[in-house]
């Protein structure tokens, strides 16, 4: 610790970590922020190039070191929110020393607590990192609709150019949506930024529309609804804006929204034959039918769970057990299936008590985290958020990659508000 760390105390300190930062001689800055732009622009082609541009910028945050300890360490002192989802996904990593065998857990947290570590200086150019992230899915999105215009009779989920599954794009479409929306709320962005986020926001809701299934649109659409709410209330909005907004998603879901449309569907069968339980078991795609079978299995381990990924082997093991008439399909129909298809109950049964309380702590902390804030970062962090934990009612978004990256990027825009407070820039 330096110098100008003398007299400060608590928050005070993170300002003047910002400050010697600022003025340190150091050349690699810029070539951390072209490091970290590549990254977040990766996320919109393939996994690939990410994961390469990923080593590079821990190699590049390592090399500055020196000149970013002091604020990193001061920024996450300051921020109780990112502390306890870090919190939360160390407690996913360890688990794995009690889980089954037949599980084959990884022995290392999830590597997206390392999110808001590595852009920690780059925060000050958030706006930046998140134009780098939006124009990468914008890409993807053009691709998306691009297939739905060039393929007849178009169903739910055609894989084009570089995507081998198209259904992993719906989650990272939904955020971008989100932050694309958050942008266009901005009051404080020009004229050209506005337009360029309503852009982007009409190509990736449209991709979402196509593609994503119905949990991940409500969600979507809750954590637009949210971001707007947000927005409202702690800035002023002028009322075009809320009613532009509206109009293109109500252009969006009539031009793209047939096969989501086909997705709610789904009949629950006749009433006069299939019982309710049965009707609701079919309508949630079997999952309500999975946590029956295995939301019992918690009682063996009430604390800390099974351990990492250990729902699919209980889940396994339940479905061997039970009698072929109180299975919902045949056993080699549901051999495949490898999580929850929800965060809360994968916590509950993987990490017991402890798991679920953390989750419950990071969600309600970043919810807090927001509300405080009166910088666009909080309608972000606020519309993220919402989304997250909704879309987690019907997905296992702490064992997905599309359900992993949200969460990094919630703790960066944290973390990011937290910096933000200090009106101080990361970098020079």
């Amino acid at each position: 610790m330096t110098l100008a760390f003398l007299g400060y105390s608590g928050r005070t300190r993170l300002g003047a970590a910002l400050r010697e930062l600022e003025i340190a001689p150091n050349n690699l800055g810029a070539v951390h922020a072209l490091i970290a732009c590549l990254w977040l622009f990766s996320f919109g082609i393939s996994r690939a190039p990410e994961g390469i541009l990923f080593g590079a910028l821990i190699g590049i945050s390592l090399l500055r070191i020196p000149q970013t300890a002091a604020l990193l360490a001061e920024a996450l002192k300051a921020c109780g929110p990112v502390l306890a989802c870090m919190g939360l996904l160390l407690l996913i990593g360890i688990s794995a020393a009690w889980s089954p065998i037949e599980a084959n857990a990884d022995w290392y947290p999830p590597r997206h607590i390392l999110y808001p570590v590595l852009l920690a200086p780059l925060l000050g150019r958030w706006r930046l990192l998140v134009w780098s992230y939006l124009l990468g899915l914008v890409f993807q999105a053009s691709w998306i609709l691009l297939e739905y215009a060039l393929v007849e009779n178009y169903r739910y989920g055609y894989p084009l150019g570089s995507s081998s599954n198209v259904h992993f794009w719906g989650g990272p479409m939904a955020v971008a949506s989100i932050l694309s929306a958050c942008l266009l709320f901005d009051a404080s962005g020009g004229r050209g930024p506005r337009i360029a986020a309503l852009l982007s926001w009409l190509v990736c809701m449209s991709a979402a529309f196509v593609i994503a299934g119905r949990t991940t649109s409500i969600a979507m659409l809750a954590g637009l609804l949210t971001a707007g709410a947000w927005t409202a209330v702690r800035a002023r909005l002028s009322w075009k804006v809320p009613a532009i907004a509206l109009a293109c998603t109500v252009l969006c879901w009539l031009a793209f929204g047939s096969t989501l449309t086909s997705r709610f569907q789904q009949r629950m069968g006749d009433s006069s034959t299939t019982s309710l339980r049965m009707r609701l078991h079919g309508f949630t795609s079997a999952r309500t039918w999975m946590w029956e079978t295995t939301l019992p299995s918690w009682q063996a381990h009430p604390i800390a769970g099974w351990g990492r990924d250990a729902w699919a082997v209980v889940f396994r093991q339940r479905i061997q057990a039970l009698p072929k008439e109180e299975l919902l399909r045949p056993v080699g129909r549901l051999q495949h299936l490898n999580t929850a298809h929800n965060t809360y109950i994968q916590a509950l049964v993987d990490q017991g008590a402890m798991g679920l309380t953390l989750v419950m702590l990071s969600l309600t902390a970043l919810a807090v985290h927001s509300w405080r804030s009166t910088s666009i970062n909080g309608s972000m962090l606020a519309g993220i958020c919402s989304y997250w934990a909704i879309s987690g009612c019907m997905l296992s978004e702490l064992n997905t990659s599309h359900g992993l990256v949200p969460f990094g990027i919630m703790m960066t825009i944290a973390l990011g508000i937290t910096v933000d407070a200090q009106g101080c820039q990361f970098d020079s």
